[in-house]
């Protein structure tokens, strides 16, 4: 079993956390009565179990860790409302009781309906499957083979678009003479190969990775030789994530991102710089660029889910 006092066990519970923590939430929507309660006191829930928790008691056994899950998920409950009670009315956050007639008062009934304990189960029963179990029982994500790829930007009417599953770059456009209908041929290769997660853009002193249904958290620490593959799901689940990575200087790679793309590859990603790439922009009197970068992708029980 994982514990938490080793480096193994923690991140068997960042992992852990990370796949548990929608059907927590739903949980607590349903007992609390209260969506933004519930996000709250599931990040509380979490924190506490990655500050201190352990999860000796999860067996190899779906039942023995859906009932271990729940009744820890219950207790932590029960110690909220008992530390609500301590407070002065008013003060502090407190979680809303079920004899609280605001309780009833809830705009969407639906969104709270039903019996709480049974859809629980139910949606730890479509989650668990192998990937999210392998978390709990100390099976860890790891990271892929280190992929190079140097991606050309600035040409006129050509997309150079990188697909981080297979490292291929696929091209949109083929210079200011590029009708509607080969640019939706292009496309509609692209689509049929699972489709695209970045390109890049020249900025005036600077460089920009942008996302095609692809999101960035840009790291200091953990950075690319330090971070774990469970450092990337935890930080990409709680994280402020955002649609591109913006380098105002190229003068300042490498620079560490952690992305996450459209069909829920997750992976650690760094730029390197800017290269010659005759595939580039050829301006008066220079080479075409692209820009240099190398990138891994979490393998194991939290690779490719959404």
């Amino acid at each position: 079993m994982a514990k938490a006092d080793s480096e193994d066990g923690r991140r068997a519970l960042a992992e852990l956390c990370d796949a548990y923590y929608e059907p927590v939430v739903a949980y607590l929507r349903m007992v609390l009565r209260d969506a933004d309660g519930a996000r709250e006191m599931g990040h509380a829930f979490f924190a506490a179990m990655l500050g201190g928790g352990t999860i000796h008691a999860a067996e190899r056994r779906l039942g023995r860790f859906r009932s271990y899950l729940l009744g820890s998920v219950k207790h932590f409950i029960a110690n909220q409302r008992d530390a609500a009670r301590c407070l002065k009315r008013g003060g502090g956050m407190v979680a809303v009781a079920l004899e609280d007639p605001e309780a009833h008062a809830v705009p969407d009934a639906a969104l709270f309906s039903g019996n709480p304990d049974r859809t629980f189960t139910d949606d730890l029963r479509r989650l668990a499957g192998a990937k999210a179990i392998s978390a709990a029982i100390g099976v860890k994500p790891t990271f892929g083979p280190v992929i190079e790829s140097v991606l050309p930007f600035g040409a006129p009417c050509e997309r150079f678009m990188l697909q981080f599953r297979t490292g291929r770059l696929f091209l949109n456009g083929h210079g200011p003479s590029t009708t509607k209908e080969q640019s939706e041929a292009d496309w509609k290769i692209i689509d049929g190969a699972g489709g695209v997660d970045a390109q890049a853009y020249a900025l005036e002193d600077g460089l920009q990775l942008d996302g095609e249904g692809c999101v960035f958290l840009r790291m200091e620490k953990p950075g690319w030789d330090d971070a774990s593959a469970a450092d990337v799901s935890g930080f990409l689940q709680h994280g402020s994530m955002v649609g591109l990575l913006e380098i105002r200087s190229r003068k300042k790679p490498p620079v560490t991102a952690f992305f996450k793309t459209a069909r829920g590859d997750k992976g650690i990603l760094q730029v390197l710089g800017v290269v010659d790439d005759e595939r580039g922009f050829h301006g008066e009197g220079q080479k075409g660029q692209g820009v240099k970068l190398r990138y891994k992708l979490v393998q194991g029980s939290e690779a490719g889910t959404r």
